[in-house]
């Protein structure tokens, strides 16, 4: 995991966006070994890192075969 959260992508980045807020979570903790545990820098990266997760993915788990029909 920690790979993946290193990435340049990651890092340079203004805004990322992962799946669910207990990635959020992972992503934030690793990045924050990483550089120091700073509340500077954990303020900034809570900012930087959403949670928001995949509209798709969303939307297939809420639907019903009602709504198909």
């Amino acid at each position: 995991m920690k790979h993946f959260c290193m990435a340049s992508g990651i890092l340079y980045a203004d805004k990322v966006i992962v799946q669910s807020e207990n990635m959020r979570q992972i992503y934030i903790n690793v990045l924050m070994e990483a550089t120091g545990k700073d509340q500077t820098r954990k303020k900034y990266l809570e900012d930087k890192i959403s949670g928001l997760g995949s509209p798709k993915i969303d939307k297939v788990l809420s639907s019903k075969k009602e709504d198909y029909i």
